[in-house]
């Protein structure tokens, strides 16, 4: 999807050559809350309830996340649709970009609580932080 954002726009499609969206707002403001109940966790310590806690956080996101792939993929038909009729495609690829800058976010704050609980899968992780 990064790939047909960029062709589209008429951008580089190389690596890094794009700027990135920002997460929605509300976003922001729910992750901040996470990122304070990770600070807490990690200043009481991870087992008991704020082990808990922070894997159920995780779970949360994890299904968030996998629901917004869903959502992008759900929509492929209607920007063939657009690219075949000639419509104007441009607030469908904004909400593309909406849903991968929201897509980006969550994996960083899935991994952050991942790394907090020392239970990242995935330690070669070749993404930038957003």
């Amino acid at each position: 999807m990064e790939y047909l954002i960029a062709l589209e726009e008429g951008r580089e499609v190389r690596e890094g050559a794009t700027d990135k969206p920002k997460a929605p707002r509300e976003l922001l403001e729910e992750m901040l809350e996470v990122q304070e109940a990770l600070e807490e966790a990690k200043a009481e310590g991870l087992g008991g309830e704020a082990g808990a806690r922070l894997r159920e956080e995780r779970r949360r996101l994890e299904e968030r996340y996998a629901a917004e792939a869903v959502s992008v993929v759900a929509r492929a038909a209607d920007w063939d649709r657009l690219v075949d009729e000639g419509g104007d495609r441009r607030p469908l690829l904004e909400w593309f970009k909406q849903r991968l800058a929201t897509r980006a976010y969550l994996r960083t704050v899935i991994d952050d609580l991942s790394d907090a609980l020392g239970e990242r899968e995935d330690q070669h992780v070749s993404h930038r932080r957003h």
